[in-house]
C-alpha cells in the first residue's frame, strides 16, 4: 500500500498539466501525456526544462498534431501601411522583431521540433508600381535564411546590404509562392501572404522585413503570424 501511495505521490509530482505551475515542454508533449483530448488555446510551456518560473505562455494547436505557436510581442505583431525610414521594418538595429518567449526558450524549441512554419502577411500602399511589389519583399529567418517571393529577380539585393545584417546572413535563400498575392503588381492597396515552412527549425521565426527597391523611404504594412513548432 505505501509503494502505491508513493507511486502515486511520485506520478503527482511530475505530471505535467500546460499550467504555470506544472508546465510542460511542448504542446505537443502534453497531448501524449494527457489522458484525456485537450482544447487548443493558451497552455504553458517550458521547453529548456528549468525552473517553472520561466515558463512562458504559448498557443497549441491540437488539430494540427500539437503544434506550439508563440506569438510576435504585440508591438512587433503589425504596421500599417506607412513610410519607413529604412527598407527594412525594423527601421534600426535595436528593434528587430521580438517574440513572446526569450531567446533561450526559443532555441530549445527549434533543436527538440522537426519544423517550423510562420504566416507573413506584406500591406503595400497602390501607389508605386514598379516598387513596393510582392518581388521585392525579403523577410530574414532567425538564422540569417532569406525568404523572398519565388518569382524575385536573383540580383535583387538582399538584406545583408539593406539591413547591415551579421556575416551568417545571406548563407542561405529560400524561394516563397505566396498563398494570396494582391501586391504583385501594387496598383491598388492590397496584401500578400507568405506561408512559411522549414524542415529545419532553427530558420524561424522570421526576424526582420525588408524591401528590395530604389526608394529610400519605402511605405508598406505588415503583419506577423505565430511562428508554430512541430
Amino acid at each position: 500500500m505505501r509503494l502505491n501511495e508513493a507511486s502515486s505521490s511520485l506520478f503527482d509530482e511530475t505530471r505535467v498539466e500546460g499550467s504555470r505551475e506544472r508546465p510542460a515542454s511542448s504542446c505537443k508533449d502534453l497531448m501524449h501525456s494527457s489522458t484525456e483530448p485537450l482544447k487548443s488555446g493558451q497552455y504553458w510551456m517550458d521547453p529548456n526544462g528549468g525552473h517553472s518560473g520561466d515558463a512562458i505562455a504559448v498557443h497549441c494547436n491540437f488539430e494540427q498534431g500539437g503544434q506550439t505557436c508563440v506569438h510576435a510581442n504585440a508591438d512587433h505583431q503589425s504596421s500599417p501601411v506607412q513610410q519607413h525610414s529604412t527598407q527594412c521594418a525594423s527601421d534600426s538595429h535595436d528593434s528587430k522583431f521580438n517574440y513572446t518567449a526569450h531567446a533561450s526558450q526559443l532555441r530549445y524549441l527549434q533543436m527538440s521540433s522537426e519544423g517550423a512554419s510562420q504566416a507573413v502577411t506584406y500591406h503595400c500602399d497602390g501607389q508605386t508600381p514598379t516598387q513596393h511589389t510582392s518581388q521585392h519583399v525579403q523577410m530574414v529567418g532567425s538564422a540569417g535564411t532569406i525568404f523572398r517571393h519565388a518569382d524575385a529577380n536573383s540580383d535583387m539585393d538582399t538584406p545583408c546590404e539593406l539591413c547591415e545584417s551579421t556575416t551568417s546572413c545571406c548563407s542561405n535563400i529560400e524561394s516563397v509562392k505566396p498563398v494570396e498575392d494582391g501586391c504583385q503588381s501594387n496598383t491598388k492597396p492590397s496584401k500578400t501572404v507568405f506561408q512559411l515552412r522549414s524542415n529545419q527549425p532553427h530558420q524561424l521565426p522570421v526576424t526582420d522585413l525588408a524591401v528590395a527597391s530604389s526608394s529610400q523611404r519605402p511605405s508598406f504594412g505588415f503583419e506577423l503570424g505565430p511562428v508554430c513548432f512541430h
